[in-house]
């Protein structure tokens, strides 16, 4: 999950600095997808990599950076606690239970950022439609749900897998 939101970042970099280029926008180019007109291709295939890097661009990375990154590495860090308990159910399910909160919450919190930000950062992320705190807070924190989830059909499976096993042997 975080992985994800990292590689884009990382991605949109290199998309800056010229190394990668993105798929063009340009109406006569021949890319074979369908222009609306103002340049972007309906198909998203150069719609997506344009939004990616203004959404990087509009962050003020080094200043903002001190409270952005501890929050990406608490992604990080709650995905590796996740792959660490894989094997224990209630742990799992705790994490789980966790995760779906912080979700919930940034439905209330997403205002009250808005209306503080100027303690905190140097510009006003915390739009009215939630769209900052949705890909670096929920987004992430949904991602990492996936993953518990993923995790317990899988031990699910290889219970069932055990339970039928046993009796097939009691049935011989």
């Amino acid at each position: 999950m975080v992985l994800l939101v990292a590689s884009i970042l990382a991605l949109s970099s290199l998309i800056s600095d010229g190394t990668i280029k993105p798929p063009s926008n340009n109406p006569t180019d021949d890319g074979g997808g369908i222009n609306d007109g103002t340049g972007r291709e309906v198909d998203g295939r150069g719609a997506f990599w344009g939004d990616v890097q203004a959404f990087s661009n509009a962050i003020n990375w080094s200043s903002d950076g001190y409270w952005i990154y501890p929050v990406l590495i608490l992604h990080v860090l709650t995905f590796l606690l996740i792959l660490r308990y894989r094997a224990s159910t209630n742990t799992t399910i705790v994490i789980f239970l966790i995760l779906s909160a912080a979700v919930k919450s940034c439905e209330y919190v997403n205002p009250v950022l808005s209306s503080n930000h100027g303690t905190f950062s140097s510009q006003d992320y915390f739009d009215p439609n939630g769209v900052f705190i949705s890909i670096f807070m929920a987004g992430p924190c949904l991602l990492n749900c996936v993953v518990c989830v993923l995790g317990m059909v899988a031990e699910a499976k290889n219970l069932l897998v055990e339970v039928k096993t046993r009796e097939f042997k009691e049935v011989r």
